[in-house]
């Protein structure tokens, strides 16, 4: 995290992890090159030197390698069909979805709404802002799903849009949903990056995706369209981009499933579509002061 990489090297991290008593370090090294292992070995061969010269206790090291080791010995020993078949029974089972879908529901939390929501049957054509293409089919799916009413959804992912096209779009539309996940996810979190050739020569940068996200915002604002903004993780950017939207909610959660190649869904997203739709009334409570 952060909290470690801005001030640690990976070598001293993993010394005064050991010193503080952790078993394991995972992953200290990133390895994505030839090169990468041979910084692997560095670590290695200073963390052997640390403990030749007493910074690292050796007994305590040989005791957190065999509690490792004993560890995968007890996990080794079941049989791999009785552990597959426990998996199998257990998650993702119909009442472990159902329990996610209600808490999906309650924690969404409406911290503003000039009269936006639910939205008006004149609000057909909508135009969605969304982090990544993954979560754009997720929340078009889930209000498609669930609409009585015909609706035409067009998305802007933040990974990489046509600007012309997305400024036809916003012109065009009733309604715009934007939505943003703070801090911003990995491409791990995401389950890979949007389509490359999609993106071609639109792709953004990271660190240009929020302020992307601001332009649209006022592009729209400018164009007098209604706006709902979504927080679909720590909500301490909402002062930034509330004032931009008539109606302001947060899920706290960005989850999707990737069922198929033309199915995606996720809890966070089904619960925020019964909210915008009127089929659920946003009952959750902001958990911080903003």
């Amino acid at each position: 995290m952060a909290g470690i990489s801005h001030f640690f090297t990976p070598t001293s991290a993993v010394i005064e992890t050991f010193k503080a008593g952790v078993d394991i370090a995972l992953m200290p090294i990133a390895i994505r090159t030839p090169d990468d292992i041979k910084k692997l070995d560095e670590l290695m061969s200073a963390l052997n030197a640390a403990v030749a010269l007493g910074e690292l206790n050796e007994t305590e090291i040989a005791q957190s390698a065999q509690r490792i080791i004993s560890l995968k010995q007890q996990f080794l020993a079941s049989p791999a069909p009785r552990s597959a078949a426990i998996a199998k029974a257990t998650l993702g089972n119909p009442s472990h979805r159902q329990l996610e879908s209600e808490l999906a529901v309650a924690a969404i939390t409406q911290l503003k709404n000039n009269g936006l929501l639910p939205i008006q049957t004149k609000h057909k054509r909508i135009h969605l802002v969304m982090p990544d293409t993954q979560k754009c089919h997720a929340l078009e799916q889930a209000l498609l799903s669930l609409s009585k009413q015909e609706l035409h959804i067009t998305c802007s992912s933040l990974q990489g849009f046509d600007p012309k096209q997305a400024d036809q779009d916003i012109t065009n539309s009733d309604l715009i949903i934007a939505a943003h996940a703070s801090p911003q996810q990995s491409a791990v979190e995401i389950g890979g990056m949007d389509d490359v050739k999609a993106l071609d020569s639109f792709k953004l940068k990271r660190n240009e995706q929020p302020k992307a996200l601001l332009a649209l915002l006022k592009q729209a604002k400018l164009a007098e369209k209604p706006t709902l903004f979504i927080s679909l993780r720590a909500p301490y950017e909402l002062p930034t981009y509330a004032p931009y939207a008539q109606a302001v909610l947060a899920s706290y959660a960005y989850n999707v499933d990737v069922v198929s190649k033309n199915v995606i869904s996720g809890p966070a997203f089904t619960a925020l579509a019964k909210v915008i739709l009127g089929l659920e009334k946003p009952e959750g409570q902001l958990p911080v002061s903003i």
